[in-house]
């Protein structure tokens, strides 16, 4: 009985040996597997919080360079847009190292004084306007003659072309060598302005000019003055309330100034299709700090500077049918100038050319082969357009 006692002990503990290796057996490859999920779940967490931490940084970074910039019209206009559009694209491209800070409404400097404070180093950048101050780049005011490239302002197709001219043209020596008495170098030709009119009573014809007391500048303002009207100075912050007091009856400019001032408020007639001439402007940047500027900076600049048209012309766009509309809800009164009475606005705006030239041609300016320059760039991008050669 011992011996039997003593085998089925034995055979009891070989049994429970086998069920034991096989039950570890059974759980060797779960253990496996939650130790290859554990492991991928804590290499993911470990990519996320990388991720995280790189975002981060990339949010907080402190930038290596801050320049401003400084324009004398407000953020809502055009303009003051595209400045916004300038300073975002460059902090997004650089992911933050190049902050540009945007100063708006001659919140740094007097719109006249731009370019003396932009060579003294006050900011990097500003939107270089030669009517402003005309004598200090007048070749580049060469652009403001009346009806010298007349094409169309109201025509969206014609924005972008006229900025690719205006900034071959502001390339040229003769216009590097007026900036660069700033200490300034050109970025790109920004607001094609083409001047219309806005007024109190209709203007349906050149004889409808006599008398009017209008707010013009340049060679616009001289044009108006052989029309018969009475031209005057106000700065753009001004505008509105002179047309509101009646101290002048109308506005000569492009349809942003008086949509992003609200002037349609208090005239009421816009006369579209003039085309007298353009405001036009440009982008420079103080040539000291540019150079200063390690190269992939430069490249990001130059970069922003090279997409600067389209996206003005975007934001134009938008601004122009937001702008209609507003004039239209307002009331006004939109009269097409006819073809044939612009003709005779060009008539009267021929000897301004020439007694301009002749002036700038005696203080030993190149202007007749600027002028000339122009003419046939305005070819080159409006070859519908008359030329017009001096002698």
């Amino acid at each position: 009985m011992k011996k039997l006692a003593l085998i089925a002990l034995m055979a009891i503990i070989v049994f429970s040996l086998i069920i034991t290796g096989c039950s570890t057996k059974a759980q060797n490859p779960t253990a496996s597997s939650t130790a290859q999920l554990s492991t991928s779940v804590a290499t993911q967490a470990s990519t996320t919080s990388a991720a995280t931490t790189s975002s981060t940084s990339t949010k907080s970074v402190t930038p290596e360079i801050t320049w401003k910039l400084s324009t004398y019209l407000p953020p809502q206009d055009v303009q003051g847009q595209i400045a916004q559009w300038w300073c975002d694209e460059v902090a997004k491209r650089s992911n933050g190292r190049f902050i540009i800070k945007p100063f708006f409404s001659e919140g740094l400097s007097k719109g006249s004084e731009e370019p003396d404070n932009l060579k003294a180093g006050l900011f990097e950048i500003c939107s270089w306007t030669w009517s402003y101050y005309p004598t200090k780049g007048p070749i580049g005011n060469l652009l403001y003659l009346p009806y010298a490239v007349p094409f169309k302002p109201d025509q969206p197709d014609s924005w972008r072309t006229y900025l690719q001219m205006v900034t071959e043209y502001t390339q040229s020596p003769a216009v590097t060598a007026e900036f660069a008495k700033f200490n300034a170098r050109v970025l790109v030709g920004n607001s094609p302005a083409g001047y219309n009119i806005l007024s109190k009573r209709p203007i349906n014809t050149v004889e409808d000019f006599k008398g009017l007391k209008v707010r013009a500048i340049g060679g616009i303002a001289d044009l108006l003055v052989k029309a018969g009207a009475a031209p005057t100075f106000f700065t753009m912050g001004e505008v509105s309330d002179a047309l509101a007091k009646g101290t002048i009856e109308a506005h000569s400019h492009w349809w942003t100034s008086m949509y992003s001032f609200k002037m349609y408020e208090v005239a009421k007639y816009y006369t579209t299709d003039l085309s007298m001439g353009h405001g036009v402007c440009a982008y420079l940047v103080n040539d000291k700090a540019y150079q200063a500027l390690p190269d992939d900076m430069k490249t990001i600049l130059d970069g922003v500077a090279q997409d600067a048209i389209e996206a003005e012309v975007q934001i134009l766009s938008t601004q122009y049918t937001k702008a209609m509309a507003a004039f239209k809800d307002a009331g006004v009164t939109t009269i097409n100038f006819p073809a044939e009475e612009q003709a005779k606005l060009i008539e009267l705006a021929k000897p301004i050319w020439k007694d301009t030239v002749n002036k700038l041609e005696s203080q030993g300016l190149p202007a007749k082969d600027n002028f000339n320059l122009l003419q046939q760039l305005k070819n080159k991008y409006f070859p519908y357009l008359p030329v017009y050669t001096l002698d």
